[in-house]
């Protein structure tokens, strides 16, 4: 019987706008996740799957143990879907590496600069 290659313990959730990806992002923080445990992206829906402009997908390395923990956190944000690294590559095309922010064309680090961004971006539209 063939092995399958462990997946990394990468949780992922998909979100429709750009307040609920917040909202999951702050549920981390107050979970003490650093940043460099959290990717996001924001960008087109190539795959328009739930028929929108824009998508934000968020990742999180974290202990197995914590997954159902964050799962449902996510699914109180708004998450459209939720699952592993692979079942939302599969499903959007992206998966955001840990500790990168991928916003648009850029990829910037996250922490603080993601949050300063995020502002910039609501001042101008």
């Amino acid at each position: 019987m063939a092995q399958q290659a462990k997946q990394p313990p990468i949780l992922a959730a998909a979100f429709a706008a750009e307040g609920q990806l917040q909202a999951a992002l702050s549920r981390l923080a107050e979970r003490k996740i650093a940043p460099d445990f959290i990717g996001a992206y924001v960008g087109d829906d190539g795959h328009n799957r739930h028929d929108l402009r824009d998508i934000y997908v968020l990742s999180v390395l974290a202990p197995r143990r914590l997954h159902e923990d964050i799962k449902a956190s996510f699914q109180e944000c708004g998450a459209l879907s939720v699952g592993s690294a692979a079942e939302m590559r599969a499903a959007y095309g992206v998966v955001p590496h840990p500790g990168v922010l991928e916003y648009r064309e850029m990829k910037l680090p996250t922490g603080n600069d993601y949050y300063q961004l995020l502002s910039r971006e609501r001042k101008k539209g």
